[in-house]
């Protein structure tokens, strides 16, 4: 179980880098901001998040697993893909395992989106249920100071 969670954590770190790339100088936000209101509500958020959940299910069976890993090795630069499975093992790993709440070594729509749940709660500093461009800017800097 310990590798499959190594393993779905690379794969997640490694859709994340490609997908920040995709959206870099701050279009990320807008990106989120679907009605272009300037604030990304929790429905956005969830839809957004279920987007990106849908992509990486790549044998479209309603969870994230291992094959869906496996079946994307041939799309990823395998130095890339080692450097970064080496950094996220060490970092994220727990995180995760986490995210499989029900231990059926399998990502649900639901285990993700209860996982994010939390990420949109603390980018919403003023708890007014939207975070605002100023806000998103704020949680990147700060995810950026940690790591």
């Amino acid at each position: 179980m310990k590798l499959h969670a190594c393993i779905i954590t690379a794969w997640f770190g490694i859709s994340v880098v490609f997908s920040g790339a995709a959206y870099a100088g701050g279009k990320t936000f807008q990106y989120r901001d679907t009605n272009q209101d300037g604030k990304v509500s929790f429905l956005e958020f969830n839809t957004q998040q279920m987007t990106k959940f849908k992509e990486m299910d790549l044998d479209q069976d309603g969870y994230l697993t291992i094959k869906d890993l496996e079946k994307s090795k041939g799309k990823i630069i395998t130095g890339i893909a080692t450097f970064l499975a080496d950094t996220l093992f060490k970092k994220n790993a727990q995180k995760y395992r986490d995210m499989d709440t029900n231990r059926d070594e399998r990502i649900s729509p639901e285990e993700f989106l209860n996982s994010k749940k939390a990420q949109f709660l603390d980018m919403d500093s003023n708890g007014d249920r939207f975070v605002s461009s100023e806000e998103f800017a704020m949680f990147k800097g700060k995810k950026r100071n940690k790591g």
